[in-house]
């Protein structure tokens, strides 16, 4: 076995064997031989890359790590050292190795476990299709939560280029995030090294007018990169893929749809043709996780402020872990794989770009020419025939939500029984500030009951009328801070945020709201899930105020 020997910056002598055992696109990774660094590694760069601005980087990172490097269950391989050859000449650095017999997250976070991990350890332990699988995988997320977090609390760095592949897991179900040399290192408003890779199927909305090559990035960024590898781990698919229709029928990539904003979870649900099964599983967790999913995608896609934190998401799921209602029944997601998810789920390697096969989708319109032909008399039953399809589908969604609605409340637990990845893994979530950190986050019901504080009065007059429930629209339907209330026989029985993720106070109602006509009429439907009672029917939005509209059962 061949070796070589490379120095620190004091001159302290490091020998490592010649071959690599990682190879990467800046540089290979080399494993050391003296004993004093059993637990490091180096990484030397190609020649191409040895430059002075990636030894001032590397310098700055040695010199101000974040404020937690390691814990029981993540690691962050952080530079430790700056490595010369024996003239003094950069090579590259010194870092921690990763947790013993890690794999890529990437590779837990398909569909199907590849054919290596089958029948193994690794599927007995990640299985979606046990409550201890799930379990399992939520720990994971808080894990990574965890190490995002510290990295976020300098204020000085924010990942880019956030993605599975350069986070590592082992059984135990701790992490290890890699590739931090690529990282953006900033000062307030000042940008003192840039990250000039990115990965499209992680890369938010806003990228499209913000290049990292040139303008500074916000840690919003990394909230959606993040948020994105959590709907991975949990559904095994990217949160945008579908096959789209009508005016997104061209969207065919992952980066399209989330240009456009096209995420099955969102407002543009209806613009995908059955979309994979795996995306209303969501509906099986509790109903705060889907809001942070519909923030992190839908609400971010305008204002990236509005995507959750890693401290948010590290409340959130610690919450969950910990709920005792969950050990009563698990949550299983069936293992069943949808027939259109080839390429559900980004490729890698030897491509970081992949773009799902996009099954043809038929007009119903001629388009043989850029206009559209007039339909002839001999069509009218076709066409008739066709309106009928259009309104039983739209039946249908209503009962469907509804339904969705009810599982909300009833399908949510986990098994008493359900082991912890480690003996550790408790401690370890403790160890994420909850109470330390300001969280920028507004419940819909807190902010909800804030803005109907001065309308009692409103509320009172309404009440001496005939009508058994209200419905309460908060600044109209023109801001992204609609909020929608329900009130039946003179109690808030929940609310909704822009017509979506109904938000029970009580677990007796379900109910769906939606909108027509670019959000000049409000549809609603409520059901009492106790008496079997049902509100619905339709109202003019108000264009800026808040208002009570009365409604009666049918």
């Amino acid at each position: 076995m061949s070796q070589e020997i490379y120095y620190t910056h004091n001159k302290t002598p490091i020998m490592v064997e010649s071959k690599p055992f990682g190879v990467g696109g800046e540089g290979n990774i080399h494993k050391i031989i003296t004993s004093q660094y059993k637990n490091y590694c180096i990484k030397i760069y190609h020649a191409r890359y040895r430059t002075k601005e990636k030894e001032n980087k590397i310098s700055y990172m040695v010199k101000n790590p974040p404020p937690k490097l390691e814990d029981t269950m993540f690691r962050l391989c952080w530079a430790k050292e700056l490595i010369y050859d024996h003239k003094g000449i950069f090579l590259g650095f010194l870092m921690p190795l990763a947790f013993d017999d890690s794999i890529q997250l990437y590779e837990i976070t398909t569909l199907k476990f590849k054919k290596a991990l089958r029948s193994t350890i690794w599927e007995n332990k990640f299985t979606r299709a046990t409550g201890i699988g799930l379990v399992n995988r939520l720990k994971v997320c808080l894990n990574i939560s965890a190490a995002v977090y510290h990295v976020h609390e300098s204020q000085k760095y924010v990942f880019v280029d956030f993605k599975p592949q350069n986070i590592l897991i082992n059984i135990q179900g701790k992490i290890s995030i890699t590739d931090l040399d690529s990282i953006q290192i900033s000062t307030g408003n000042k940008v003192l090294y840039r990250s000039h890779v990115v990965t499209p199927e992680y890369t938010p909305k806003e990228s499209e007018k913000i290049d990292p090559k040139h303008n500074q990035i916000h840690e919003t960024w990394d909230r959606f990169s993040l948020a994105v590898m959590f709907y991975e781990n949990l559904f095994g698919l990217h949160p945008y893929v579908g096959t789209t229709n009508g005016q997104y029928a061209d969207a065919n990539t992952i980066s399209e749809k989330i240009h456009h904003n096209l995420c099955p979870l969102g407002s543009k649900r209806f613009y995908f043709s059955n979309p994979p099964k795996q995306h209303d599983y969501i509906n099986l967790f509790p109903n705060t996780l889907k809001t942070l999913f519909l923030r992190a995608f839908e609400y971010g896609g305008q204002d990236p402020s509005k995507r959750p934190s890693a401290s948010e998401w590290g409340k959130e799921l610690f919450s969950i872990i910990n709920d005792p209602a969950l050990k009563k029944k698990p949550i299983v997601i069936p293992n069943d794989i949808p027939k259109q998810t080839t390429h559900s789920h980004p490729v890698y390697p030897p491509k970081p770009i992949t773009q799902p096969v996009k099954p043809q989708y038929k007009q119903p319109i001629n388009k043989t020419s850029q206009q559209t032909k007039p339909v002839s008399n001999d069509n009218s039953g076709f066409v008739a025939f066709f309106l009928i399809l259009l309104i039983c589908g739209f039946i249908f969604f209503i009962i469907t939500q509804t339904k969705n609605s009810n599982n909300l409340t009833s399908e949510v637990a986990v098994d008493s029984t359900v082991e912890t990845i480690d003996s550790t893994a408790t401690a370890a979530t403790v160890e994420l500030p909850l109470n330390t950190v300001e969280s920028t986050v507004v419940t819909i019901d807190s902010t909800a009951t804030a803005a109907t504080a001065n309308l009692e009065n409103i509320y009172d007059s309404y009440k001496s009328t005939d009508a058994t429930g209200f419905i309460l629209f908060y600044k109209g339907c023109q801001t992204e801070d609609d909020i929608f209330q329900v009130y039946i026989d003179s109690k808030y029985v929940g609310s909704m945020l822009k017509c979506y993720d109904w938000q029970p106070k009580t677990d007796d109602y379900g109910c769906v709201l939606y909108t027509g006509k670019a959000f000049k009429v409000i549809y609603y439907q409520i059901k009492s899930l106790r008496t079997g009672k049902l509100w619905y029917g339709s109202v003019e939005a108000p264009s800026n105020e808040t208002i009570f509209v009365p409604i009666n059962a049918k």
